[in-house]
């Protein structure tokens, strides 16, 4: 899976923000890069959750069933001051 984490209020990626997936086989975390970008692999079948959070943003916590057939799942989260 991969994405972009922007901000809500400008639109412009947040850098360093945290995307971690919990409950899942295997735990993994990463951080955005300089253009809000990040990218994590999982095995098929995974189910958990995958938060969103950068300091001074509130966290976005979405579930998560990782599906082979959507290897190139991924999207934009905004997050809100």
């Amino acid at each position: 899976m991969y994405g972009t984490v922007i901000s809500a209020v400008t639109g412009r990626p947040i850098v360093g923000a945290a995307v971690v997936a919990n409950n899942c086989r295997i735990n993994q975390s990463t951080l955005t890069g300089l253009d809000g970008s990040w990218q994590l692999t999982f095995p098929e079948g995974t189910y958990g959750t995958l938060s969103f959070s950068a300091p001074g943003y509130n966290t976005q916590i979405y579930e998560i069933e990782y599906n082979a057939n959507l290897v190139y799942a991924g999207g934009i989260v905004s997050l809100a001051p």
